[in-house]
């Protein structure tokens, strides 16, 4: 996965749940400066920060879709999902 989609991924979702930076960072343990470089692109998550947001991303909502919009985006939260496990199998030498 290229470092822009996960940018643009957080970006997404801290905007789609109407958070700020500061407030995705308390959620995560992190500084805002932090997910400011991640969602610049200029750094991205390792090791349990990472696993954090991905569980974070992967969150199902409880509320029925029905927006074609928003299923999209649930598909790309997915697809971001699958790519990283993807990288961590990848380091740990589970696949190639």
């Amino acid at each position: 996965m290229s470092n822009t989609n996960l940018d643009e991924e957080i970006y997404r979702y801290r905007h789609d749940h109407k958070m700020s930076q500061a407030e995705l960072a308390q959620q995560l343990g992190v500084s805002q400066a932090t997910v400011a470089s991640w969602e610049k692109g200029s750094c991205l998550p390792h090791g349990e920060k990472r696993e954090s947001l991905l569980k974070l991303l992967s969150k199902k909502e409880d509320k029925e879709v029905e927006d074609p919009s928003i299923l999209k985006q649930i598909i790309a939260y997915q697809t971001t999902i699958i790519e990283l496990l993807k990288e961590k199998l990848k380091i740990v030498g589970g696949i190639e």
